[in-house]
């Protein structure tokens, strides 16, 4: 379970630590002992009452160039479930010149993005594009991740959790029925980002993935 506490800020429940995702900074940030179970409290209270001080001066702290909105919201919690149908058939097609350079060019477009844009605004665009994406069979999906991870391998662009899920949910054209999901571990912090399906985990295992607190799902 996440909470959006406000349009670009989301938090998330892990190993007894609360940590932040700020997307308007693109960055993680964990809530300091002292005040994690003060912070805990009202998350889990959901009852729409006033964010705590400690979370407030920790915010005020962190975000110095930015207004801090002081109606920060624990009601609007959001459950992920993390499939465990992932096939684990290996792609028997052939890799095709035009597949290499497709994805080529959404892994690259993809590196452009992260570097001259904020992830805030990448997100914002993929919402836009979703709502006129297709929907897609599970069988045509699996075989189209498939698919995207052979041909991934042509790219020299490093490989990065991140970058790789953007580029393989721009690669797909943004279907409306997958979703991308970033997720943590609270101790020793790992972050991690992954596109999934309501039945499957499309470019990782279910036995990664399922390690880690959603802290974002769009």
């Amino acid at each position: 379970m996440y909470w959006r506490l406000h349009p670009t800020l989301h938090a998330c429940i892990a190993s007894g630590r609360v940590i932040l995702l700020d997307v308007e900074r693109d960055r993680y940030s964990a809530v300091p002992t002292p005040a994690a179970g003060q912070i805990i409290a009202w998350l889990s209270s959901g009852d729409g009452s006033a964010a705590p001080p400690a979370l407030m001066a920790l915010l005020r702290g962190a975000r110095c160039d930015h207004s801090i909105d002081p109606h920060l919201s624990n009601q609007q919690a959001t459950d992920v479930t993390i499939p465990d149908g992932l096939s684990t058939q290996e792609w028997a097609g052939g890799t095709t010149l035009t597949t290499v350079l497709s994805v080529m060019v959404a892994v690259g477009s993809t590196w452009i993005d992260l570097r001259t844009r904020q992830l805030r605004q990448i997100l914002k665009s993929r919402s836009g594009r979703r709502g006129r994406g297709a929907k897609l069979d599970e069988l045509v999906l699996g075989d189209r991740a498939r698919a995207f991870a052979n041909a991934r391998r042509w790219c020299p662009i490093r490989p990065n959790c991140l970058l790789d899920s953007l580029a393989f949910d721009r690669w797909l054209g943004i279907p409306r029925d997958i979703t991308l999901v970033f997720g943590i571990v609270g101790q020793p912090f790992e972050a991690h980002c992954w596109v999934q399906s309501d039945a499957a985990v499309l470019n990782d295992s279910y036995d990664r993935v399922s390690r880690f607190v959603p802290v974002l799902s769009v």
